[in-house]
This record gives structure tokens, sequence and C-alpha cells, in this order.
């Protein structure tokens, strides 16, 4: 069993070493097409929200709001970077002002789903459940089959006590998408608030 251990031990660590490895150089590349964009084009206010976008996906939040703040400068107009930007505000608890991202992209852009369930997240990380569920609503009235949607309003459902509408949220998740844990925890926590 040592014997075992010893030689399977280091082959996982290895393994896991090369997929490390891979995905910075992914990462890499992905930053390194934007930059070298921003480069050739430095009023691109696209290629700054990429930039963003890539530094927000790998936790480099400080960064993305730099990048994300740049786009908007550039194009004030700009959805996407609004909406991006709410995300990054997000992450760092600045909920108040992720709304505000957040209402802007709604303004400029009223019917992506996307725009809806992040304004949604940014209500209910404020514990403004009412204005949370408002939002995942008008998500799933744009887009029904939005798996994060429903699961977020099963979330607000259940933590307004309605756990019956919590599960049929979360089972709805799971139809679309059996294998999401997530709303597979979350409709496992909502039957034993239920005493099932």
């Amino acid at each position: 069993m040592y014997l075992l251990k010893a030689v399977i031990l280091p082959i996982i660590a290895l393994i896991f070493s090369a997929l490390t490895f891979q995905r910075n150089i992914v990462w890499k590349y992905e930053m390194d097409i934007w930059k070298d964009a921003i480069k050739k084009s430095p009023y691109n206010n696209r290629s700054y929200n990429g930039l963003g976008v890539v530094y927000l996906n790998n936790d480099y939040v400080d960064n993305a709001i730099k990048e994300l703040s740049a786009s908007i400068r550039l194009a004030p107009n700009f959805a996407d970077a609004h909406s991006n930007l709410g995300n990054a505000l997000l992450r760092i608890g600045k909920f108040e002002d992720a709304v505000k991202e957040h209402l802007l992209a709604i303004q400029m852009k009223p019917s992506n789903p996307n725009f809806h369930l992040n304004l949604g997240v940014a209500y209910s990380n404020l514990g403004l459940l009412d204005s949370a569920e408002g939002e995942y609503k008008i998500a799933l009235k744009l887009n029904p089959d939005s798996l994060l949607a429903h699961n977020n309003l099963g979330v607000v459902y259940a933590k307004k006590g309605d756990v019956e509408k919590a599960i049929i949220e979360f089972q709805e998740a799971l139809r679309i998408d059996p294998s999401y844990s997530g709303a597979r925890d979350n409709l496992n926590r909502a039957l034993s608030m239920k005493g099932m």
C-alpha cells in the first residue's frame, strides 16, 4: 500500500501540475491577444472590455476594474462593459456600485437576460429580496431556460420562507441541466427544510 501511494501520488501531482501549466498558457494567450489589440488600437473600447473580462475570469479583480473602467471612458454607452464592471464590483463587495452599473447596462440593453440576472445577484447581496426576485423573473421571461435564474430565484424563495416555490425552481434548474450541483445542493437543503 505504501509503495502504491509512493508511486500514484507523484503521478497525480504531475498531472495537476501539467493542467495548471496548460491553463496558465491559455490565460496568458488570451491576455496577450487583448493587450496586443489595445497596443494596436488604443481607442477600441471592446479590447479593454475583453482584457477586463479575462482578468475577471482569472480573479484579478483590480486589473479587471481598471480595464473595464477604461472601456467605459472610451464608450460610455457600451452596456457590456457596465455589466462586466458590475460583476467585478460584486466580487469585492461593492454591491451598491454594482447595482448602479447593472442598472446602466439594463437602461442601454433592457432585453439582455444576463443583465437582469446580474442585477438580481447584486440586489440579493444587499438583502433586497423582492427586487432580486423581480429581476430573476424578468431574466426568465427573456430566457426561460436560464438555469442560474431558476436557481437564484429558488434561493430567494427559500430565504423568504416559500420552500414549495424554491423546490420548483431548483427542480426546473435541474431539468435544464441535471449535472448542475448548485441546484442539486439547494434542492436537498430545501427538501430538508420541508422535512423530507
